[in-house]
């Protein structure tokens, strides 16, 4: 297939042309005729280059795609702009031969959103041969969105709460995709609140901008009859040009001026101690204000000092609490003994007035000291050499001591052992058993009689009156010797025995000397028996 190439303007026409398509002169004349060579080529051609749409609604273009080259060929249909998120080719491709055309559809949906702005928005379509990269057409259009307008206003908080003010914000968006011009204004349908709005007057929002106004709230001032707390209704109006004005609904709430209320514990209420004790006072703030406050203690004898730590004021928050040591000391010592009962309080002050006080007690008690008590154990004993005695020594003070056991006599009779001798220490509450052995230096005679010997066991301890305890060891004389046995009232007796011996003998052995003389029998020496024939 050949091509017919104007001389005049150069322009190449397809065989059979009469006319030059480039300058309409008659090719008959002015036309040289050559070779064609298979070429790539391409045409688009909107059917509209303007179009309107609604946000959200859809129009439709066509494009025109002719394949001017000679061979046949596919073509990509491209949006390259950023409008290609909602402009869609349909087909994206279309393979045409050569000389031939086919249309493409154009759906153009523009969602209803902030983003794609109102008014003419141009628009580029490309068409691109599969075969030569570099050949291609571009068709140039534009689309007009509608706008629409969208306002949102939101109260936030919708209720607030205050003594004498409170804030409220209202968050306006714009979400058209135009700009608007807008005013808020807030009223009350009593006219008793008073309303400070900033930014004040008109304000632009651009499509998807948003913008913070601030109302203030102020209630007419609360007298002491007033009943608190009182919820105040109020309106905010929101108005754009060409659009419905948006109302939204708020309540302030106003209340009583905020106060700390502070609750106090002592602890411990009673306490004990030889020179001081400590208590701990714990304060806690359970009202709603925060409040700085002080410790302070005093007794109605004036005979304790006080020492708060930490000193001076320290401040609560609401719902916060804190311990103050506080330490009590009686300002003399005891003069005796006996214990001392002290009675005192100790006040929170907050403003140069007590708010909260707590009664407590101090018992003094004496300085600690051993308390001895001794127990002779027995208390008589008798013995012909020595004697045991058991001391036994308690503590029932609340010191320890050092004790000691000693023995005299008065007559110097004795001596005593003392084991364990010396001092030995004891405990409070602990008690020990010392041995005391009692010895008279002279023994008595035998057969003589018994001697009592008394003589004093001496509790001591430093600091503690010594504790005597009388005792008696009475020394028994030794016992006497047995006397010695007489020879000749031994024999009497084995004669005796043998007598009687003899006489069973023959009492048993009668019937066998029935008609003998009995004496026969006897031995010579012996003494008739009395009774025998």
């Amino acid at each position: 297939m050949g091509l017919i190439v104007c001389a005049h303007c150069g322009h190449e026409n397809p065989e059979g042309t009469d006319f030059c398509g480039g300058c309409q002169r008659y090719l008959e004349w002015t036309g040289t005729k050559v070779r064609e060579t298979p070429l790539s080529g391409v045409l688009a051609v909107l059917s509209r280059a303007e179009l309107r749409v609604h946000p959200g609604g859809e129009v439709v273009a066509e494009l025109e795609v002719r394949n001017m080259g000679t061979i046949v060929d596919a073509f990509d249909v491209e949006l390259p702009g950023p409008e290609a998120a909602w402009i869609t080719a349909e087909p994206a491709q279309v393979r045409l031969f050569p000389r031939a055309s086919g249309t493409v559809r154009l759906r153009m949906a523009p969602p209803r959103l902030p983003d794609v702005r109102a008014g003419p928005t141009p628009f580029t379509v490309r068409v691109i041969s599969t075969t030569d990269g570099r050949v291609g057409a571009e068709e140039r259009g534009q689309v007009v969105v509608e706008a629409f307008r969208e306002l949102a206003a939101r109260l936030v908080p919708t209720r607030s709460e205050g003594v004498t003010a409170a804030t409220h914000r209202v968050e306006v968006a714009n979400q058209g995709n135009a700009p608007v011009e807008a005013t808020l204004a807030a009223v009350d349908p009593d006219e008793r609140l008073a309303f400070d709005v900033s930014p004040a007057g008109a304000f632009r929002l651009e499509p998807g901008a948003g913008q913070v106004v601030t109302v203030g709230v102020t209630p007419p001032a609360a007298d002491e009859d007033d009943a608190l707390p009182r919820a105040w209704r109020f309106q905010v109006r929101l108005d754009a040009a060409g659009g419905s004005p948006i109302v939204v609904e708020g309540t302030m709430v106003q209340v009583a001026a905020p106060a700390p209320r502070l609750v106090a514990r002592l602890v411990p209420v009673h306490s004990e101690g030889i020179t001081s004790a400590t208590h701990r006072l714990e304060v806690s703030n359970e009202g709603d204000a925060a409040v700085d406050a002080r410790v302070v203690a005093s007794d109605a004898d004036d005979g304790l000092l006080f020492t708060v730590r930490p000193p001076g004021l320290f401040r609560l928050a609401p719902g916060a609490s804190g311990t103050i040591a506080v330490d009590v000391t009686p300002r003399r010592p005891l003069p005796d003994a006996r214990q001392r009962t002290w009675a005192f309080q100790v006040g929170v002050e907050a403003g140069g007035d007590t708010v909260v006080s707590v009664d407590g007690v101090m018992v003094q008690r004496p300085l600690p000291a051993a308390r001895m008590t001794a127990r002779l154990a027995p208390l008589q004993s008798e013995a012909v050499a020595f004697a045991t005695h058991h001391v036994e020594v308690a503590n029932e003070g609340d010191a320890p001591a050092q004790a000691s056991v000693m023995a005299y006599d008065r007559t110097g009779g004795l001596t005593f052992d003392v084991q364990p001798p010396g001092p030995f220490p004891l405990a409070p509450g602990v008690s020990r058993a010392v041995a005391l052995v009692v010895t008279p230096r002279r023994r008595l005679r035998s057969g003589g009689r018994p001697r009592a010997l008394p003589f004093q066991v001496r509790v001591e301890a430093p600091g503690v009156p010594p504790i005597p305890i009388e005792g008696v060891m009475v020394q028994q004389p030794p016992p006497a010797p047995a006397p010695a046995r007489r020879r000749g009232c031994g024999c009497l007796i084995a004669l005796l025995v043998l007598t009687v011996a003899v006489a069973v003998a023959l009492v048993l052995a009668l019937p066998s000397l029935e008609g003998r003389d009995l004496r026969s029998l006897l031995p010579e020496g012996l003494p008739a028996l009395p009774g025998l024939p």
